[in-house]
């Protein structure tokens, strides 16, 4: 073989190695469809809708959220937030960004925050005079339903 072609033989090489590395990567990745949003916005605009039906006067209200950065999961809160724009006499004095496992939150006969953390968030905002979960209702024992009516 020619020295001269050596040297272009192993760019065309190399090109096609690319080209088809490439090609499986792009071939080989999962697609996810876009999911719909509607639904999970769906929420927040109810929740705003109540939220706004049983304060009519206006009032502090604290958002507890999930950590997990997922677009259903940020949907309700976007909208939420979207939608009591209009009554500026409702505050959002915080949002708890939480971090749960799947075990606490999905647990039989739990779905929400634990009684724990709920006290805990209570503690930390005792002037808020509403509180909207995104991830479920608190699962409080005996005890600590005293605890919150005290």
């Amino acid at each position: 073989m020619d020295e001269t072609k050596r040297p272009l033989l192993a760019l065309v090489a190399m090109i096609v190695l690319i080209s088809s590395l490439i090609s499986i990567y792009l071939t080989q990745q999962p697609r996810f469809a876009g999911i719909n949003l509607l639904p999970f916005e769906g929420v927040g605009d109810v929740l705003a809708e109540q939220t706004m039906q049983r304060m009519p006067q206006g009032g502090k209200v604290l958002l507890v959220t999930q950590q997990m950065k997922l677009p259903a999961l940020q949907a309700p809160v976007r909208r939420f937030l979207e939608a009591i724009e209009e009554r500026p006499d409702l505050v959002v004095v915080g949002t708890e960004e939480l971090e749960m496992e799947l075990d606490e939150s999905f647990a039989p006969g739990i779905m929400g925050i634990n009684g724990e953390k709920f006290l805990g968030l209570i503690a930390k905002y005792p002037a808020v005079d509403l509180v909207i979960s995104f991830i479920g209702a608190p699962s409080l024992v005996d005890d600590e339903w005293a605890q919150l009516r005290s």
